[in-house]
């Protein structure tokens, strides 16, 4: 059985495929956000399990970011004969997405820069009212790409994030979705059914991913947005919520409260352990 998920990043994709994973027989191949699967692909997994002493894997199980910058073989995958949309509600994972970038970004190189984005998280920790996405997303884009205005990052997510993955599901109507929310609530049973397996394997993502682990919750977009940035993102986000979310609300928290660990701690661990990779030294404490 050859088995795809098919999802955005920041949705989830990593502690679905994992949760797969561990619920498969031991040789399973494992594909972790591969370009490609095909016939040099099968043919080397192939020869792999001819020389683990089998005869040839019995399951493949592939992760597919299919809107990623760089290019992806869709049609390989198009043949697996069980696969999956994974969705998560968007103003969610613009939050996430939004955190984890630091993790990309080229400007924590300089201490200064890093430390003024983790800054002006702390002031929306304190406050939450006091500083919408928006202005959290034009101070990376301005820090960033020296661009003093979320527009490009807007008409950018537009494209990838909202009208690609929807076309792609337009062309592909027959396959089931599964939703971020399900996977937090533990809701496996409509899956099981849709892949004719037990789900028993834990969702554990290995100790080298454990940057993309946050809270494992949803909701928290009502905290972190503003009345600004419903009146700009809505219109960004509606088709998409309307397809996956359609009795989504747009209701904020009544009385905002953020957790630094899911916000300015999480970023600057994110941030430190690139800064360590590239050689530089961690971040001085905030006084």
């Amino acid at each position: 059985m050859k088995i795809v998920i098919y999802g955005l990043a920041k949705s989830g994709t990593s502690a679905l495929f994992y949760k797969i994973r561990n619920s498969l027989p031991p040789g399973t191949i494992a594909l972790f956000e591969p370009r490609s699967y095909g016939l040099s692909d099968r043919f080397l997994d192939r020869l792999r399990a001819l020389r683990s002493g089998r005869w040839a894997p019995s399951h493949v199980i592939a992760k597919v970011l299919p809107w990623d910058r760089r290019p992806i073989r869709i049609h390989d995958f198009d043949r697996f004969d069980r696969q999956i949309v994974l969705v998560r509600d968007p103003r969610d994972r613009l939050v996430s997405g939004l955190l984890y970038r630091n993790y990309h970004a080229s400007f924590i190189r300089d201490e200064k820069s890093a430390a003024e984005f983790l800054d002006l998280l702390r002031q929306k920790e304190a406050d939450p009212r006091s500083v919408s996405v928006l202005d959290l997303l034009t101070a990376f884009e301005r820090l960033e790409r020296g661009v003093d205005s979320p527009s490009s990052w807007i008409e950018q997510y537009k494209d990838r994030g909202i009208a690609l993955p929807l076309q792609f599901h337009d062309r592909r109507p027959q396959l089931p979705v599964f939703r971020y929310e399900q996977l937090v609530d533990e809701e496996f049973g409509p899956l099981e059914e849709i892949l004719g397996i037990s789900l028993d394997g834990a969702a554990s993502v290995p100790e080298a991913l454990q940057r993309v682990v946050r809270t494992k919750r949803y909701g928290a977009w009502r905290n972190w947005f503003t009345p600004e940035d419903c009146d700009t993102l809505r219109p960004l986000f509606q088709p998409y919520l309307d397809r996956y979310y359609p009795t989504a609300r747009w209701d904020l928290g009544t009385s905002a409260q953020l957790n630094p660990k899911y916000g300015s701690v999480y970023a600057e661990r994110v941030i430190n352990e690139r800064r360590v990779l590239w050689g530089l030294a961690p971040l001085p404490r905030p006084a």
